[in-house]
This record gives C-alpha cells, structure tokens and sequence, in this order.
C-alpha cells in the first residue's frame, strides 16, 4: 500500500521505519511526534498513501470520523483527556511530509505560544480541525 520508499510515514507503517508506535491496525497507525509541540503529542497516519487533505473528498468522511475515533481512544488510553485537545490536519504548504497526517494533541496549554497560536491555530490558514474537516468533506456531497 505504501507509495513507495521515499514517504518516511509509508515506511513507518510497513515497520520499514523506527517510530514510537501507540496504536496499529489493518488501516491505521499512530505514533508519537518526534518533535512533539505538547505533552501528548501523536501522528495518526492511513496506511494507504494519500499525500495531503487537499486530495480528500466526500468519499472519505468515514475514514476521517474513524481516524478522530481513534484519536480519541488513544488518548483516553495514553491516559489524557479527549475532550482538552487538538485535533486537526496541516494545510500544503506546511506539511514536512507529504502523507495525511492527523495531529493529535494534549493539552493545548502544554503547547507553547508558536505552536498553540500560528503552527496549531485551529481553522487557520495552515491548520484544520478534525471537526472542520468532516465539515468540509460532508460539503461536498
């Protein structure tokens, strides 16, 4: 499923690359950022290669509302709490790697001012909540 050896998540998900993984399935794995920019900080990857949120569309909303599940899940087992955090996708250009990617992090307080108000400002022009993503996606059909 990978794209090919040159997307660093495609080969963390063929366990080609070293990552700290927290959560896997047939579809999905999830790992901790190596820059992380709050206390929980997590990557929730599809297996699948997709490059970017640009190239969602409608035919993707359960995918995304399964990838925030999971999120969820992750966090209530890393033992943070689901309802005080960020979830959300990186806008093209400021993507380090071009594989969807679903930032989760907690607690947002953690977070310091860079990271909290311009890197992971939801709804910006660079970031896009989870929610605001189904949103999109839902407009679409």
């Amino acid at each position: 499923m990978a794209e090919s050896g040159s997307c660093v998540f495609c080969r963390i998900a063929a366990e080609d690359d070293r990552a700290e993984v927290v959560y896997e399935d047939s579809d999905y794995v999830c790992f901790r950022d190596r820059s992380p920019a709050a206390t929980h900080h997590y990557l929730l990857i599809p297996r699948i290669h997709i490059r970017n949120p640009g190239e969602l569309t409608g035919e993707h909303i359960a995918m995304v509302e399964k990838m925030g599940e999971i999120a969820r899940e992750i966090l209530a087992q890393q033992g943070a709490s689901p309802e005080d955090s960020r979830l959300g996708f990186h806008w093209p250009p400021f993507l380090r790697v071009q594989h969807l990617h679903l930032h989760i992090l907690n607690p947002p307080s953690s977070m310091g001012w860079f990271a909290r108000h311009l890197l992971f400002r939801e709804n910006s022009f660079a970031f896009m909540t989870h929610a605001a993503m189904l949103d999109r996606l839902r407009s679409m059909l």
